[in-house]
């Protein structure tokens, strides 16, 4: 009887092992794809950091997607959220990224406050990238041919590059 309870002990200790050991590869996953009830395949690609372009490095922000696709095709706008850490303590006015390269501004829409914190130096928000659009973004995000720039209520612009972090994320999304 001690060995059939030593021996189920020994079971359910490597079946919870198991089980933690995936999750916590799941929580370090850089993208995470879900089936949904349209039966489109939802990618969520997990914040990545941008960093401010001519500045001194201390103003970024981290962005994330959320989209879906029907096998090679993107089906749904992206929502996509970022938030940026600088000690402005303005609230952000428009984001648009611009692909240098044909002189193409694309905004994201529907411009949300999430959180905002002034003494930490940060503001969070969720907007749109039109579906016609997350395609070509993704891409010249991840090939460095994009810049997302950001208009604050003050006035001011700031400017941001995708850094290797988020070339990374995208290219694990390109790969699923």
């Amino acid at each position: 009887m001690k060995k059939i309870v030593l021996l189920l002990c020994i079971i359910v200790t490597a079946i919870l092992s198991s089980s933690c050991a995936s999750t916590h590869t799941r929580d370090n996953a850089k993208v995470l794809t879900a089936y949904m009830e349209s039966k489109y395949l939802k990618y969520y690609i997990r914040p990545g950091k941008m960093s401010a372009k001519d500045v001194n490095g201390v103003e970024y922000i981290m962005i994330d997607f959320s989209y879906q696709m029907d096998k090679r095709v993107y089906v749904s706008d992206a929502y996509t959220n970022f938030t940026c850490y600088n000690r402005l303590g303005a609230f952000i006015e428009s984001a648009a990224f611009l692909l240098p390269n044909t002189d193409e501004t694309v905004p994201l829409t529907d411009i949300s406050t999430l959180d905002r914190n002034v003494k930490k130096g940060y503001i969070r928000v969720s907007t749109i990238l039109a579906n016609q659009y997350v395609e070509k973004i993704l891409k010249a995000l991840h090939d460095s041919g994009c810049v997302l720039s950001i208009t604050f209520d003050d006035g001011s612009t700031q400017s941001f590059v995708a850094t290797d972090d988020l070339k990374d994320r995208i290219f694990e999304a390109f790969s699923k």
